[in-house]
C-alpha cells in the first residue's frame, strides 16, 4: 500500500561527549616586512626629556638655544678658547692702564694686582676692555687682568 504521513519531529536528543583535543598543527612561514614608515619629527618641541649620552645636537648657523618663561640652559663647559685672559701694565711712574680684548671677545670682569698705591678705580671700559687707575703714579709695577668671553 501507500505510505502514511511523516509523524511529527521528535526531540532533539542530548549532546555527545566532546572529542579529544587533536595534535597541535605546525607554524606557519613568516610574512614579509613591512615598509619602513616615515621619519619622526624633527623640531625641538617634539623632543621630551630624555638621556643622550652619544649624540650631538648641532645649532647651526643662524639657529640659537633659548629659553621662555622659567626655562634655562645647563651647561658643564666652556667651548675651548671662549675665555681668553688679557693683561696690560701699569709700569712705574704712570697710574693708569687698560686691558683690551681680542677681536671677536666681549669683557665680562678684570681685576688689578700690584702696584704700592690706593687704587682709584678698577672696572669695564665699554664693552671689551678692563680699564684700572691708583690715585698716583706707582713706583711699583701693577698689572691689569681683562677677562675675555669669545662672542656668538
Amino acid at each position: 500500500g501507500t505510505n502514511g504521513v511523516d509523524g511529527a519531529a521528535g526531540t532533539p536528543g542530548t549532546n555527545g561527549v566532546d572529542g579529544a583535543a587533536g595534535t597541535p598543527g605546525t607554524n606557519g612561514v613568516n610574512g614579509a616586512d613591512g615598509a619602513t614608515g616615515p621619519a619622526g619629527p624633527s623640531i625641538f618641541s617634539a623632543i621630551t626629556t630624555a638621556t643622550n649620552t652619544i649624540a650631538t645636537m648641532t645649532v647651526g648657523s643662524g639657529a640659537s638655544l633659548t629659553t621662555s618663561g622659567t626655562g634655562k640652559i645647563v651647561a658643564t663647559q666652556m667651548a675651548t678658547g671662549a675665555i681668553a685672559y688679557v693683561t696690560a701694565s701699569i709700569a712705574s711712574a704712570t697710574k693708569t692702564a687698560t686691558a683690551t680684548c681680542g677681536a671677536g671677545f666681549i669683557i665680562v670682569g678684570g681685576g688689578v694686582t700690584g702696584g704700592d698705591k690706593g687704587v682709584s678705580q678698577s672696572g669695564p671700559s665699554g664693552t671689551n676692555a678692563w680699564q684700572a687707575s691708583f690715585l698716583t703714579n706707582v713706583t711699583v709695577a701693577a698689572t691689569v687682568t681683562a677677562i675675555c668671553m669669545k662672542t656668538p
